[in-house]
């Protein structure tokens, strides 16, 4: 059984390293859409969505699915997943902002 958790999280370890990385271009996307958002809340939203998202199931990246595609499915998950609104708030501009790369 201690086998199957580390291969687990030697999995999922992989999967986050392909996500996109949270560079300056994103932090100027963000602050012009919501004025006021940092660096340090887009990086706490991707690791909110590796961690909350990424217990479960495989993670997509941000361009996977539209802006409403991706507010769909963090609303739906949300309870279950155990997210707060400010969390929720959090991946989604991370998921928005990487869109546009």
């Amino acid at each position: 059984m201690k086998r199957f958790w580390c291969a687990l999280l030697v999995v999922l370890a992989g999967c986050s390293s392909m996500l996109p990385v949270v560079v300056e271009d994103d932090v100027r996307r963000a602050e012009g859409r919501w004025p006021g958002t940092t660096r340090g809340v887009l990086e706490e939203g991707r690791q909110k969505y590796i961690d909350r998202c990424g217990a479960c199931h495989s993670l997509h990246l941000p361009s996977a699915f539209t802006e409403s595609e991706w507010k769909q499915a963090v609303e739906t998950m949300q309870v279950r997943a155990k997210v707060g609104e400010d969390e929720k708030e959090k991946i989604l501009k991370y998921l928005y902002v990487g869109r546009g790369r």
